[in-house]
């Protein structure tokens, strides 16, 4: 087959994002992503590595990232699962040297960036 290395930027941004096992997502799609996180805010990245076994939930080690981010009409994510279930804004959809991007900011329920500016 043709290979191009264009073709992972035409991925759609996910209706959903599960943790797959630690440190690995998966999206409705088969897409595999790989969180970055800082403090308040995630940058999930699409990387194409094989997924391996998935993790019941009860495996997961307790972490700051939700285990399900899911798509809400008005620009952001809802969190489930995890500690917070916290809405995360999502700040840019981009392909970053071929590789997509999602970089997402994590809000108080209030609406407010948890950021002091």
């Amino acid at each position: 087959g043709v290979e191009s290395p264009d073709y992972m930027q035409a991925i759609l941004l996910p209706d959903r994002l599960w943790a797959w096992s630690p440190g690995v997502y998966h999206d409705e799609q088969g897409h595999v992503w790989d969180p970055e996180t800082g403090v308040l805010w995630a940058r999930v990245r699409a990387e194409q590595v094989p997924l391996g076994d998935s993790w019941t939930r009860s495996q997961f080690p307790l972490s700051p990232l939700p285990h399900l981010w899911q798509w809400c009409p008005r620009g952001l994510y809802r969190a489930a699962g995890g500690i917070g279930e916290d809405e995360w804004w999502l700040e840019s959809h981009q392909v970053v040297s071929g590789v997509p991007e999602i970089l997402l900011r994590q809000l108080y329920r209030g609406g407010h960036s948890k950021v002091n500016t």
